[in-house]
């Protein structure tokens, strides 16, 4: 595992590279579609995650001096949030999706 996660990013970030290629050089028209697929995935998996990061969270498996930069990384995405009650609603019923029922919980509300 130690070898494996840094040899995926490497080669992802040379997949990135040689389809920014694709589509710069040669325009073609389904690299720009991986292209643009890519970059929505990036943009979806940012809300997306907050499930697994309440699971995480609730099991205590990330350790207390990631707190911080954990809230810092989310705290973007908590203020708009929190100006949009659909949005709100939306990602509280996602998280919740993720932790166990709200008698069982070891977090706080909202976490």
């Amino acid at each position: 595992m130690t070898l494996l996660l840094p040899t995926l990013a490497v080669a992802f970030a040379a997949f990135c590279v040689w389809l920014t290629v694709r589509v710069v050089n040669r325009k073609e028209r389904w690299a720009k579609r991986a292209l643009a697929g890519l970059v929505l995935l990036a943009v979806a998996s940012y809300p997306l995650s907050l499930g697994p990061l309440g699971w995480l969270l609730e099991r205590r498996l990330i350790p207390d001096e990631l707190n911080l930069p954990i809230a810092i990384f989310y705290s973007p995405l908590y203020d708009v949030r929190e100006r949009f009650e659909t949005l709100h609603a939306v990602l509280r019923w996602y998280e919740d999706l993720w932790l166990p029922p709200p008698w069982e919980r070891t977090l706080p509300a909202g976490f």
